[in-house]
């Protein structure tokens, strides 16, 4: 049972909406799992899915929109819910979300705790954090390099390199990636001058991995090299303008 659960459910139920808006987001992430993320409802069926765990499902459905959790039509008639997701680079108001991000032990087998990635940035301009914020969260990160590290990745000088991609544990299922790479193209477009491509290593034995990549528009180069835990796959995404 999760500690939202534990505090402010009983039998079931919701018996107080928490003023803390960290307690809050933890809610309604506990709520919208509720939801099918690949159906639209009509608003009588938010009204009875919310009904089964608090009286007043108008305030919770008021929330799950201003939150982000739902998007609504504009003429309020038909719900969904958003997997909308933000690409920004880190500022340090996001530090304290970083020191509570999950990855199971085997994703960070292949990828790096988001701390550990951070550090790796600090006092080197061709390094930087790309935050994924999904309903007002970190939900993942990754790094975006420039300069000579390209080289050993691509022929192409016109290309960065991704590094440390990963999503957050208790955030995955819902979207996150998919959209991350939806959005990539324009965000590299509005803040990096004249790149046409983003090229990546992944583990040959991390499948899961490599089968999200290709969702997201990355196609197999076919080379490869060595790394700190076993051969990568070089991986290329083109980046249109």
């Amino acid at each position: 049972m999760s500690k939202i659960r534990e505090r402010f459910f009983k039998e079931g139920k919701l018996v107080q909406i928490p003023k803390k808006e960290k307690m809050k987001l933890q809610l309604f992430d506990e709520l919208i799992q509720s939801f099918d993320r690949n159906r639209e409802y009509k608003e009588q069926e938010v009204n009875e899915v919310l009904m089964g765990a608090y009286p007043d499902y108008a305030i919770l459905r008021r929330y799950l929109v201003d939150y982000g959790y739902l998007r609504r039509t504009d003429d309020g008639s038909e719900y969904q819910v958003d997997t909308d997701v933000t690409l920004k680079f880190y500022d340090d108001s996001y530090y304290g979300e970083l020191k509570e991000y999950v990855l199971t032990k085997e994703d960070e087998h292949f990828s790096s705790m988001p701390l550990d990635a951070l550090k790796s940035c600090e006092n080197n301009d061709e390094k930087n954090m790309v935050l994924m914020i999904q309903r007002r969260q970190v939900a993942g990160v990754f790094i975006l390099q420039s300069g000579k590290v390209v080289e050993k990745y691509t022929d192409n000088p016109d290309a960065l390199v991704m590094f440390s991609y990963s999503v957050d544990s208790n955030k995955q299922g819902r979207g996150v990636a998919t959209d991350s790479f939806r959005k990539l193209d324009a965000f590299v477009n509005e803040n990096y001058e004249g790149i046409n491509e983003v090229v990546l290593g992944v583990n040959v034995r991390n499948e899961a991995a490599q089968y999200v990549y290709r969702k997201g528009g990355f196609k197999n180069t076919g080379r490869s090299f060595v790394g700190p835990v076993g051969r990568q796959k070089i991986m290329r995404k083109e980046i249109r303008s």
